[in-house]
């Protein structure tokens, strides 16, 4: 297990960082996205691999800001910011003022589920990843580890 973190954090570790200081970062180990196309035919409902996504995030009483990239590709960096909804340790579950995202923390299980929606006028989709949570003293003392 700590072979597998330890590479997914290397993994992400040449990323430029979104936000140099930060309270938690969720680093995505799988996403996959459900896309329901407007057409009638055996290929209206796909599942796909998505992009992964990392999220640095730094808290502000009732609000979360966070900076997402995603290092496999050429996006930008986003800023977004969500509302908490459930704060009650070990949980934490926020999202953006429009619900288009949300995020669920258990934070005892270092694990999180990030989930987002999007439209036009051709499809429906809904990206839904697994994710790890560590703090960033958790985080620096693991990428101290493996150097």
């Amino acid at each position: 297990m700590l072979k597998v973190l330890s590479f997914s954090l290397l993994a992400f570790n040449s990323s430029a960082l979104a936000m140099e200081n930060f309270d938690f970062i969720l680093i995505s180990k799988k996403c996959e996205m459900l896309l329901s196309f407007n057409q009638l035919d055996d290929n209206s409902l796909q599942t796909k691999n998505a992009d992964l996504s990392v999220l640095h995030c730094v808290r502000n009483n009732k609000e979360i800001e966070c900076d997402a990239s995603h290092p496999e590709s050429e996006k930008k960096v986003t800023r977004i910011k969500y509302k908490i909804h459930l704060d009650s340790p070990p949980l934490l579950m926020f999202s953006t003022d429009n619900g288009s995202g949300m995020v669920l923390i258990d934070t005892s299980k270092y694990a999180a589920s990030y989930s987002s929606r999007m439209i036009s006028s051709n499809f429906l989709g809904a990206k839904v990843c697994s994710m790890m949570f560590f703090t960033q003293s958790q985080y620096n003392g693991l990428n101290k580890a493996d150097e």
